[in-house]
């Protein structure tokens, strides 16, 4: 895709290239806008009007709005109900301390169960908000399966309080999605489910692709052995106008 050429985000190169996804042109395609999971890339020039006309028809609803350009960056700090933050990005390469990870799985509480998402799992991450993205980009368990979908949860008494998932996969890589329960969170569910998640991506051939939403998880990306690529900014929704 000729406007995406120049970027680096690995979500945009690797959902191209694994063509997954769908990329949407104004009418001279001067401005290319790539629709992946939850996440919304604007490349190429500024078209307000196409900006509109695709907000009308699609919405922006749990969407994370991004680009590289500046100024599709300058158009989305001017719109109303839009909120900026940041979020980290990091390398699609990793020195990986495979005995560290392992030792990070296996030192678990009593009580405490590290399990593979089935399709019982899979279909309850619906039934609460905060596991909700555990689903990832698929229609059902099935889905999630045939397109190379897997990741795990902690169960504490056979209850569900924490999980990581491939949200997207690609070709040779996934995309990481980990969630934990609020009041949950603060134990290092996250680390240990994530030396999980990195363990079985290898394991595969996959490179478990890491974005962190927010500082915290950029904490527990870099304590895995991640290497930071760059923070930069990102959009979304006011929860008011959702």
């Amino acid at each position: 895709m000729e406007l995406f050429k120049t970027w680096k985000k690995n979500m945009v190169l690797y959902g191209l290239k694994s063509q997954i996804g769908t990329v949407y042109r104004n009418n001279d395609r001067t401005t290319s806008f790539y629709d992946v999971g939850n996440f919304l890339y604007l490349a190429g020039e500024l078209d307000s009007r196409f900006w509109e006309d695709f907000v009308r028809k699609y919405g922006l609803d749990y969407k994370i709005i991004i680009s590289e350009n500046t100024n599709w960056q300058d158009f989305l700090h001017r719109k109303v109900g839009l909120n900026s933050f940041t979020r980290y990005s990091f390398k699609d390469k990793a020195n990986f301390q495979v005995e560290f990870l392992n030792n990070l799985v296996t030192h678990l509480e009593e009580d405490y169960n590290i399990v593979p998402i089935d399709n019982h799992i899979y279909n309850c991450f619906s039934e609460e908000e905060w596991s909700q993205d555990l689903q990832g980009d698929f229609e059902s368990y099935q889905d999630f399966v045939l397109k190379g979908g897997f990741g795990f949860v902690i169960l504490k008494n056979n209850e569900l309080i924490a999980g990581i998932s491939s949200g997207l996969v690609y070709r040779e890589a996934v995309e990481v999605e980990v969630a934990t329960r609020s009041n949950e969170q603060g134990n290092g569910f996250a680390k240990k489910l994530g030396a999980a998640m990195i363990l079985e991506s290898l394991n595969r051939d996959m490179f478990p692709l890491w974005d962190a939403h927010n500082e915290a998880s950029k904490k527990v990306a870099e304590f895995l052995g991640y290497e930071l690529a760059e923070p930069y900014e990102a959009f979304e929704l006011e929860e008011s106008f959702i």
